[in-house]
């Protein structure tokens, strides 16, 4: 049994090559740890001063978000394909940053949690850092520069430019993602 959950959290709106290289470092560094992906849910829209809470509301807006959780947990669950091992899996979780649903997240995760989180120096991400580690969270970071935007893919979907997708997202992901027409 494992005593210490990894769980890799994010809309993945879409899931691209910058996602990717986080799963990647992760087991680069974890080769025999299991990794969660887990697709947050929006639950709504939650009035609050905390800073988190406001950019966290500002992702669930309906413009940055192409597809619903469920087919975002299809195509993202695509990429399992690219590592034989077994040691990758995949969940739809209720967002961390609500405090009504954490005990629901332990009740799911009940040993131990490390939050991987994609650190590029963006307030978004060091919001997400900060809170975890406020709750007494474990946090893997794995620093790195934009390469891609979500924002830009999305647009690039919205046109079909399938040659600028092809560059920016993991194969399996584009591929399921132009043969199931989500868009």
């Amino acid at each position: 049994m494992q005593s210490n959950s990894y769980i890799y959290p994010g809309r993945f709106q879409p899931f691209h090559n910058d996602h990717l290289a986080v799963v990647n470092h992760f087991f680069e560094i974890f080769p025999s740890e299991i990794l969660t992906i887990g697709v947050v849910k929006n639950t709504g829209i939650y009035k609050s001063k905390s800073k988190l809470l406001k950019l966290s509301n500002e992702n669930f807006e309906s413009d940055r978000n192409l597809f619903s959780s469920e087919i975002t947990l299809k195509y993202v669950s695509s990429i399992s394909r690219l590592f034989p091992n077994n040691k990758l899996l995949f969940t739809l979780l209720p967002r961390p940053d609500i405090e009504s649903n954490w005990s629901i997240i332990k009740s799911y995760f009940p040993n131990s949690i490390t939050w991987v989180v994609h650190n590029r120096s963006e307030d978004w991400d060091l919001e997400k850092i900060n809170y975890f580690r406020n709750k007494g969270e474990n946090v893997f970071e794995f620093k790195s520069k934009r390469n891609h935007s979500g924002k830009d893919l999305r647009d690039k979907l919205r046109q079909k430019d399938s040659k600028e997708l092809l560059k920016a997202m993991p194969k399996p992901v584009y591929n399921h993602i132009i043969q199931t027409n989500d868009i």
